[in-house]
């Protein structure tokens, strides 16, 4: 997945250029993210979810490990996680949500000039476990070097 970038450390990001030293800034819009972690949801032959995306209650198993739908009012830095894990979600640069672009609800999250949130967790066992990450971009600028959701795991680097 070309648009995943794995290295040593120990959260997740979307966004990434602020980690990277502004190498492969994202600019533009992102909307519902879901990570599910443990589980390939999807085979190579799926349709796009019609829908905002969900806990999968329907799938006790299967629980989303972070869901962020990025509704809230315009210019807001407070980002939630919709999982059963509500992480505490933190921000760098300005990112902020916007009412400008969505695919789903009212709003996205906004990224410019290296801007970022983070979840700091070490859930996310990208290396050994099967794993499922989704999202709706869009891009305003777009390069072969863009980095939208980066992890990191301490001690081992993923790139």
């Amino acid at each position: 997945f070309r648009r995943v970038l794995f290295r040593s450390g120990g959260k997740t990001c979307v966004g990434g250029a602020g980690w990277l030293g502004g190498a492969g800034a994202f600019i533009g819009s992102i909307n519902e993210t879901r990570i599910i972690n443990g589980q390939c949801l999807y085979d190579y032959n799926f349709t796009p979810p019609p829908a905002p995306l969900s806990r999968l209650a329907n799938y006790p198993s299967i629980p989303a490990s972070l869901l962020l739908h990025f509704n809230n009012i315009n210019n807001s830095q407070n980002f939630i996680d919709s999982s059963l894990n509500n992480f505490h979600i933190t921000y760098g640069g300005n990112a902020h949500i916007s009412t400008d672009q969505k695919r789903f609800g009212s709003s996205s999250l906004y990224l410019t000039n290296g801007d970022y949130i983070t979840v700091q967790d070490s859930l996310f066992d990208m290396e050994s476990d099967d794993y499922t990450i989704e999202f709706w971009w869009y891009p305003v600028t777009q390069t072969g070097n863009d980095r939208i959701i980066v992890f990191e795991k301490i001690g081992r680097a993923h790139v």
